[in-house]
């Protein structure tokens, strides 16, 4: 299943060409931006590009904003498209159960230990300054009951 940031790209990519621009110069000379910003923001590799480049995006190829404006927020917010039942679940719950002798749940870890666990990957610092904030959210639950 792709990710959100690879669904954005797919849906810029075909936005693009089905508006009829063949190549990414054509595309960022409407747009009045760089070759490399429409490159970019059609890799997923990439960050997710500005709202001002998806809102000028959407304004020359016809794609609907708020598409891509929802497909970019979850690309940014850094949960997986199939953990976010669990997440639902997670938020709503009054009690939690995990056992695992080797790990720190997510939602009991430290900042500092988030980075220690998810720098395991050859995630860029902004990337992973995306996933610790994520993963910060979601102790921003409320907890009744806990001291």
């Amino acid at each position: 299943m792709a990710t959100p940031r690879e669904q954005l790209a797919d849906m810029l990519r075909q936005a693009r060409l089905d508006a009829g621009y063949g190549s990414h110069g054509a595309l960022a000379r409407k747009l009045h931006v760089s070759r490399p910003v429409v490159t970019k923001a059609e890799n997923a590799a990439h960050p997710v590009p500005s709202d001002a480049i998806l809102a000028a995006w959407a304004g020359v190829t016809g794609v609907p904003l708020d598409k891509l404006t929802e497909l970019a927020r979850r690309a940014k917010s850094g949960t997986p498209d199939w953990f976010m039942p669990y997440r639902l679940a997670e938020s709503e719950a009054t009690i939690l159960r995990c056992w695992s002798p080797l790990l720190v749940p997510g939602v009991l870890q430290c900042e500092n230990y988030m980075r220690a666990v998810l720098s395991v990957e050859p995630y860029t610092a902004e990337r992973l300054s995306e996933l610790v904030s994520a993963r910060l959210e979601r102790q921003d639950a409320p907890t009744s009951g806990c001291t």
